[in-house]
Formats: C-alpha cells, structure tokens, sequence
C-alpha cells in the first residue's frame, strides 16, 4: 500500500509540475533538483511494478534468493537488479546535489 501512494505521490507532483509549468517545459530537465525528482519516479513506478509481478505470480522470494547450502544456484532478475541500482542512486543523489548547491552558494 505504502508503494502505490509514493507512486501515485510522485505521479501527481511530476504532472502538476509539467502543467502548471508549462511556459518552462524545455527547461525542466537543466536543474539537478528536477532530475533527481525524476529519478525517483522512475523508481517508484519500477518498485510498484516488481511488487505488483512478485505479489501476483507469488514467486517464493527468499527461497530464491538464498538458496539450500548445497545449492549455489542464486539468481536476482532483471528487474531485481534495476530497482537494486536505482535504490543506490537515489538514496544518495539527493545528498550530493543539496551539498554541492550550497557548496556553491556558500562560495559567492
């Protein structure tokens, strides 16, 4: 439930912003803050989608990813290991680009 309304969140803002703004619609991509917002998008949409897949064809997660000890048979998909990048990406860019706009700011 909690991935549906970050999803449906992040969905409403993007779109609000692409409306109201639509006399800078070019411009939207040239701003760290604004990519960073849509990265998270993405993400939020593939995290509800691997949820939704996973949840619907009710694959025995943990039983896959960790494996008997005689078995070394382990294997993430595809869409495992985009969500898996995409968690590392935004947890940390949000970070870099509030101390690199201030680190900036503080230098006039």
């Amino acid at each position: 439930m909690y991935r549906f309304i970050f999803m449906t969140y992040m969905i409403a803002t993007t779109t609000s912003k692409f409306v109201c703004g639509s006399d800078t619609l070019g411009l939207y991509f040239i701003y760290l803050t604004n990519l960073t917002y849509f990265v998270q998008l993405i993400y939020s949409i593939i995290y509800f989608v691997l949820l939704l897949t996973v949840r619907i064809r009710r694959q025995n997660v943990e039983s896959r990813l960790f494996p008997s000890s005689f078995s070394h048979e382990s294997y993430l998909p595809w869409m495992e290991k985009i969500v898996w990048i995409l968690v590392n990406i935004v947890s940390v860019i949000p970070h870099g680009v509030t101390i690199g706009y201030w680190g900036f700011v503080a230098g006039e």
